[in-house]
């Protein structure tokens, strides 16, 4: 499958090329592309440009949530901005809970995030506590959070 410039530009964080590229009327924002976005170190900065852009336009699917969930680097900048710009339209679904406990970057703190915001979406399944268990980097800190 061919990449689009904007693709590109949104898997490198090229923020200067961006700018152009997304204000082009024709320029559709893909699940694809919100995936490259946030799985690069500078996605909260990309996500930020996208959702001024084009806010009513920015879908985060399944998908795009359980990448963000296991960005190690920056998953809790743009889990943040997600939920403090999209609210309710962003579903946690245990996919992306599974993401974050084997987060071992900063699995710990997008979960003490969700479990703040959004805690009565949040269900704690035996696929999410294999999840934990097989984090061995930061698993038992995470077990301690969802034990609160």
């Amino acid at each position: 499958m061919g990449r689009t410039a904007l693709h590109v530009a949104a898997r490198h964080g090229s923020l200067a090329v961006l700018p152009v590229l997304a204000n082009q009327s024709d320029v559709k924002i893909t699940d694809d592309i919100m995936k490259a976005a946030v799985g690069d170190y500078k996605g909260g900065k990309v996500m930020t440009l996208f959702l001024d852009w084009r806010g009513g336009d920015v879908k985060i699917t399944d998908e795009v949530g359980k990448k963000v969930a296991g960005n190690p680097t920056n998953g809790k900048e743009i889990m943040t901005l997600l939920l403090e710009r999209l609210g309710c339209n962003i579903k946690v679904t245990d996919d992306v809970v599974k993401s974050v406990a084997r987060n071992s970057g900063c699995g710990k703190g997008i979960m003490t995030l969700l479990l703040e915001r959004r805690s009565g979406d949040i269900e704690i399944t035996n696929d999410v506590v294999k999840a934990v268990v097989g984090n061995d980097i930061i698993g038992d800190e995470i077990v301690v959070i969802l034990l609160k």
